[in-house]
């Protein structure tokens, strides 16, 4: 009987075992795709910054064209006056 009960013993054991196992594999799957998951995110969020700032670059430059035309209008229609 003492047989019987360390075999039962060692194979629940072995139940636990495997189902640890198991929940920590699953674990490490989720905290891996999490990872993933945020590492897109990081990335998508650089892209969209570096989007931003060379459309800020691009506005600055039109911007200061336009005031480099509007001083220059403005000299030849100074010079015009005099």
């Amino acid at each position: 009987m003492a047989e019987y009960n360390e075999s039962q013993i060692n194979s629940n054991e072995t139940e636990r075992i495997v189902a640890e196992q198991e929940r920590i594999n699953n674990e490490v799957q989720r905290q891996t795709k999490e990872t993933e998951r945020e590492a897109r995110e990081t990335t998508r969020q650089s892209n969209e910054s570096t989007r931003i700032s060379e459309y800020n670059t691009f506005i600055a430059d039109v911007h200061n064209a336009e005031d480099a035309r509007i001083a220059n209008e403005e000299a030849r229609v100074q010079a015009e006056a005099n």
